[in-house]
């Protein structure tokens, strides 16, 4: 995501120096004008970018670029506390992951009526993982791979019958996987 935010304003950028080149060679009498209007713009540019790169992703309605547990929980249940179930499963995930960079992991949960179904690593720099949605017709499943940082909590969110249910499982994680 920082990424494509320092793309795109460098073609702002750039575009804004064109144009003041292009101005300068014409020498019109509103050429100074528009650099200055230019230049300020590049600097309203610079400065949503130095902004952006203290946390470019955090999302309070999803989520996504929370850095602490409970926001994120609270940002995905809307503010509704889930319940602990003993209807989630976690398969096939382990107690101890010999490396964070690939941690799989296997959720299924014999709820009714699955809207979403949401991973959450304690631990890791961007702690919501992914979000799932589902309709009646599709089996609550997910099988797929996570990174994780260090040793944590990692914390199962699932939306049925318009009420959030919670299951957690601590993993050990030997090597970490984020930035790793």
């Amino acid at each position: 995501m920082q990424r494509r935010i320092f793309h795109k304003s460098l073609l702002l950028l750039t575009a804004s120096a064109w144009g003041i080149a292009s101005n300068a060679q014409t020498k019109s009498p509103s050429a100074s004008n528009n650099n200055s209007n230019l230049a300020s713009a590049a600097n309203t540019v610079l400065n949503r970018i130095t902004q952006s790169n203290a946390n470019p992703v955090a999302d309070k309605r999803t989520g996504f670029g929370l850095k602490n547990i409970q926001d994120s929980i609270n940002a995905v249940t809307q503010g509704i506390k889930p319940q602990e179930s003993s209807l989630i499963f976690l398969q096939k995930i382990a107690n101890q992951a010999p490396d964070g960079r690939r941690v799989p992991i296997e959720i299924s949960t014999s709820l009714t009526k699955v809207e979403k179904i949401a991973v959450l690593f304690d631990k890791n720099p961007n702690i919501l993982c992914g979000i799932f949605d589902f309709n009646e017709s599709l089996e609550p499943y997910i099988y797929t791979s996570i990174k994780m940082q260090q040793s944590g909590t990692l914390n199962i969110l699932v939306k049925s019958n318009n009420n959030w249910y919670i299951a957690k499982k601590v993993v050990k994680v030997l090597i970490g996987g984020c930035g790793a």
